[in-house]
Parts: structure tokens; C-alpha cells; sequence
């Protein structure tokens, strides 16, 4: 793949489609830097296999959302947030998986394909072990995994961690992942105090159990700006989830995965499952403003008229250039919103804000690069296409006739 294209392509994806990482600010609304936080872990001994995760972030809008087994593809609970791409989940065989920032970036090499989507939600859907993601991380790029990391573990008593460049298998009962490259360093020179707090709790262990990893994700959990926003614990052998919001471990929502299966497709707001968390509430109202700053910073001209929005609804052609794996983008008006829906396996819509009467943009939480949108009208006042701008280059999308769509 070519260099330029790839570093255009990871551009676009990280904002399609981000990527699991976990991110913190200094005292500057503005700065983003990678966060030495959150901790994943994996544990097996007998009927006993178990894993643990906290999502250190600054988002304050967690999401669980359940997707059905198919014939061809496995049930499975994913957590995220409200760009819905899969942070991490398990699926109906006991395979689970998270994902962590590092502080490195790493170079990676771009020969292999990049897979047109989530892998790790492709390896939730397909895969049953650890052997099985094992062997679709060898036939796809990892180039959207240069800062970043994932542990897999499954119900059979193995796990791996998926680095940029390499593959680390467990040696042991239990395996733990921060926010370092286990294969680039020495095991007695890591300094990472979560990863040696979970690590000693593991191996001090008699037994493993929920308890015990809870106790575990209370021990290492994060607070601040960047607060541990939920945590959760998977039984791979029985396929139950233990669900703890913002770093309260007295409170647990429990989930059967497949009594949650039984009801199709569904998604809960994190913070409706649980009872009024007053930390969390005064935090939650500090981000959200901080980020309307932010939107305001960026352009964001609330009195823009929504019943505006109509002329806009309607589907668009994407330039093979613009590198996703879609022919068609599609927007939609919902809620007095307009939204660019970009259709797939893993389907997700993403807000945009107006600037003007034409223009919109898109920014999450934790990114302040922005995707943008310009709606270009014809003598007539008809929308005839549509530009789209990521990282400074502007890509355009006709705006298509719906039936032929549908015909094709």
C-alpha cells in the first residue's frame, strides 16, 4: 500500500471508526496526548476463566449495545460509546477482548490489506479462540494498532496481546496489558504501577475468581480528568458480564449474554442502568462543557435551523480515494440532527454540527481534528454533492438517485 495513501486512509478510519484507545488532557482543553491508563487482564485455572477490563476515558457517554448471532456470525455484547464502535466485548463462545493506548507509535508494515471495517468486531463475529484471532492478525494490517494494543482471551485457558508488530502470548495462568509493549521491554524493568499491582494480585492468588478481579479493577482503577468511566469482568465458560459504573465497585449490573441475545438487537446508556452517581453526574457536566467549548471553538453555530436539514437527507457516492470500505455514505435528519451514516458491517452514525447554512463537521470527545462536510447546491437550490475534508484534503461525493442505489 502506498505510504501517502496509508497515512490518508488511517486518518480517515481513526475518525470513521475509532480506534480502541484510551486518551487524557493536560490542563488545556485543547491538548491530547496518549493516557498511561486503563487495565486489561485474563485469567484461567480449571472451570475458571475470567477477564477484567477498565476503561479510563473522557467521554462521558459509555454504551453497551448487544448484536444477535447470525448464521454466519456469533452473538455478542460489545462496550463503547456514542460513536458505537466496539471498545471491547465477548462473544456467545466465551472470546473477549479490550483494547489499550500506548505511548510509543510504532511503524508498521503496510504490505498486508487493511480490513474494510472493525477487525476486532470481525473477530468477535467469527472467531471462537484465541488460535482463531491469531490467525486473522497474520492476513491483515495492524496499521491502525501503531499506538495501540488489544488483549484477546477465550473460554479454553489461552490469550494473547495483539502489539503493533508482534504477538504475546500468555506464560502463565494469567496475563495483563497496560500500556507498554511487553515484547520490547525488560520484564524487570517495568515501571507501569497498575500493570504490577494486577500482576502480584494474580500471582499471589489462590484462586481466581469475580471478587477477586474485581478487587483487582478497584486497585487500579483511574480518577480525575480521566476517570475509570465503567469496568467489567467476563465469565468466558459462562458467558455472564459484571458491569461496575464510574469506579463504584459496591454496584454491579449483571448480564447474561444469552437471556440479552434472546431480546435481538438492543443498547443501554451506561448511566441509566445504575442508580444516581453524584461523582459521576458533576463529572459528566464538566466534560460536556468543556466540549461545547470545544464545538464552539470549532465553528458550531447553534441557530442554524434544523427544518434546514431535510435538503440534505439523501445518499451520497464515495471516491474509491477516500479509502473506506463503502461505496455509499448515507445522510440523515433524526431529532432536529443531521447525521452521516457510514453503512457496513459495522454500521455507525456520526453527528455533524452546522457551521453555516452548508457546512457541518463532526469532532468526538477525544479528537479534536474534525471531519468535515460541505453540501454544494446547484442554480436551483439542489444539493448535487457533497465535500468532505479530512486532514485537509477534500474529497467529493455525488449525491446519487436512491433507486438506483436500490436497483444495484
Amino acid at each position: 500500500m502506498h505510504t501517502k495513501f496509508s497515512v490518508l486512509l488511517a486518518s480517515l478510519i481513526s475518525i470513521l471508526i475509532l480506534i480502541p484507545v484510551c486518551a487524557a488532557q493536560d490542563d488545556s482543553d485543547d491538548f491530547i496526548r496518549p493516557n498511561q491508563s486503563c487495565t486489561v487482564f485474563y485469567a484461567a485455572h480449571d472451570d475458571v476463566v475470567l477477564g477484567g477490563n477498565n476503561e479510563d476515558w473522557n467521554n462521558p457517554l459509555p454504551q453497551v449495545w448487544f448484536v444477535p448471532a447470525t448464521e454466519n456470525e456469533y452473538g455478542r455484547i460489545a462496550f463503547g460509546f456514542d460513536n458505537f464502535f466496539m471498545q471491547g466485548g465477548m462473544n456467545d463462545q466465551g472470546l473477549f477482548f479490550d483494547g489499550l493506548a500506548l505511548d510509543t507509535r510504532s511503524e508498521i508494515d503496510t504490505d498486508l490489506p487493511l480490513y474494510p471495517g472493525s477487525l476486532e468486531d470481525y473477530a468477535l463475529a467469527t472467531c471462537a479462540t484465541v488460535d482463531c484471532v491469531v490467525d486473522l492478525y497474520h492476513q491483515y494490517s495492524r496499521y491502525y494498532l501503531a499506538s495501540a494494543q488489544l488483549l484477546f482471551g477465550d473460554a479454553t485457558g489461552a490469550s494473547i496481546i495483539v502489539e503493533p508488530t508482534e504477538l504475546v502470548p500468555t506464560a502463565d495462568s494469567f496475563q495483563v496489558a497496560t500500556n507498554f509493549l511487553q515484547s520490547q521491554s525488560d520484564p524487570e524493568k517495568y515501571t507501569c504501577s497498575r500493570y504490577k499491582t494486577a500482576t502480584t494480585m494474580l500471582a499471589e492468588a489462590n484462586t481466581y475468581s469475580v471478587e477477586l478481579f474485581r478487587d483487582i479493577l478497584d486497585a487500579t482503577h483511574a480518577e480525575g480528568r480521566n476517570p475509570t468511566l465503567y469496568s467489567n469482568i467476563y465469565d468466558l465458560k459462562n458467558q455472564i458480564v459484571y458491569l461496575y459504573y464510574y469506579h463504584d465497585f459496591e454496584t454491579v449490573v449483571t448480564f447474561d449474554l444469552a437471556q440479552e441475545l434472546a431480546q435481538g438487537a438492543h443498547l443501554y446508556d451506561l448511566s441509566t442502568l445504575f442508580p444516581q452517581n453524584e461523582a459521576a453526574k458533576k463529572w459528566s457536566e464538566r466534560t460536556s462543557n468543556t466540549f461545547q467549548r470545544r464545538l464552539e471553538k470549532a465553528g458550531y453555530d447553534p441557530d442554524i435551523d434544523p427544518a434546514t436539514f431535510a435538503a440534505y437527507v439523501g445518499t451520497y457516492e464515495a471516491p474509491p480515494e477516500l479509502g473506506i470500505a463503502t461505496r455509499y455514505i448515507y445522510v440523515v435528519a433524526y431529532n432536529k440532527h443531521l447525521y452521516v451514516n457510514t453503512p457496513g458491517r459495522l454500521s455507525r452514525y456520526l453527528i455533524l454540527y452546522p457551521r453555516s447554512a452548508t457546512e457541518f463537521f463532526h469532532m468526538l470527545y477525544d479528537q479534536d481534528r474534525p471531519l468535515d462536510i460541505r453540501f454544494v447546491l446547484d442554480d436551483k437550490g439542489d444539493v448535487v454533492e457533497a465535500v468532505m475534508t479530512v486532514d485537509n484534503i477534500a474529497y467529493t461525493l455525488p449525491r446519487v438517485d436512491d433507486a438506483r442505489v436500490t436497483e444495484e
